[in-house]
């Protein structure tokens, strides 16, 4: 049996004490309902030495979740057990002509989202839901 310094052991205890005091602290003030049960899986595993199958089975989730997530707080601390963000699908219709269909309606007076609607599809040859529209004029201060 290889020698261990008890030494290392006391530092590298403490270290995962500090660890689950913080991941503790971090589950009491988690407002995401997808993080909370990931960080539950942490404390599960570090604090109450469970087996990633039994924390999984207490949290009722796969195992592959489960080592998914626990590797990624390995690997990443806490931020880890965040999503990450994801880009989407492309829009249909680039932001600059979309902001210059808007300038000119800005220019030209007051549109409801059916005329804009009708002018994107005019200027771009795509055409938006009106509530995508309504959501446009908004987020561009034209409504």
């Amino acid at each position: 049996m290889a020698y261990r310094n008890p030494r290392h052991f006391i530092l590298i205890t403490k270290k995962i004490i500090m660890n689950i005091k913080q991941l503790v602290k971090a589950h009491k003030a988690e407002k995401d309902i997808n993080v909370a049960p990931r960080i539950l899986l942490v404390i599960y595993i570090l604090r109450d030495d469970m087996t990633n199958k039994d924390a999984c089975h207490l949290l009722n989730k796969s195992e592959s979740w489960g080592s998914k997530w626990f590797k990624r707080y390995s690997r990443d601390g806490l931020n880890g057990l965040r999503d990450k963000s994801r880009s989407g699908r492309p829009p249909k219709v680039p932001e600059h002509i979309k902001k210059k269909v808007f300038e000119i309606m800005r220019k030209t007076g007051s549109w409801d989202a059916n005329e804009a609607q009708e002018i994107i599809e005019e200027h771009t040859g795509v055409k938006y839901t009106l509530i995508y529209v309504r959501a446009l004029m908004r987020k561009l201060g034209l409504s």
